[in-house]
């Protein structure tokens, strides 16, 4: 296998999230860990999707079609639900990520394989995180609009 083909999974930090795509997403960060606060509009309810991240090495947010992954020829998974079949799942993980391996060489010291490169997608921004652990907590729940 070449070591440089990615492949895109979906991702799913917690079971039963909404098939639909997510909105918007926003993101602090602060001494290593990222929050990142992804919203869903379903039928007029507002769904946050709240995730911590610890020990993130990197991470970075393109705006607008300007990120090289989404233009990638590998296959990105997608939403199962038939109203938004035409969307990509907005919870991704990149297995074989060329930007890890980048990131590690750059850096140097943080080489090793249990580094994940995880995307939150929204139909125009994307946040990339690249992290040694699971997430530290993640929670759903409806908030105003």
């Amino acid at each position: 296998m070449n070591d440089d083909v990615e492949r895109y999974e979906r991702w799913e930090p917690l079971a039963s999230l909404p098939e639909s795509p997510i909105t918007d997403v926003d993101c602090s960060f602060e001494d290593g860990e990222l929050i990142a606060v992804a919203n869903y509009t379903i039928d007029s309810l507002n769904m946050v999707l709240q995730i911590q991240f610890d020990y993130v090495e990197a991470f970075k947010i393109y705006e607008e079609f300007s990120d090289p992954w989404m233009s990638s020829r590998a296959p990105l998974p997608s939403v199962k639900s038939a109203e938004f079949a035409a969307y990509r799942w907005p919870l991704q993980e990149v297995i074989g990520s060329v930007w890890i391996k980048r990131v590690a060489e750059r850096n140097g010291g943080v080489e090793g394989s249990e580094w994940r490169h995880l995307i939150i997608s929204t139909l125009d921004r994307s946040l990339h995180v690249m992290t040694k652990c699971d997430p530290k907590a993640v929670k759903f729940e409806e908030a105003p609009l």
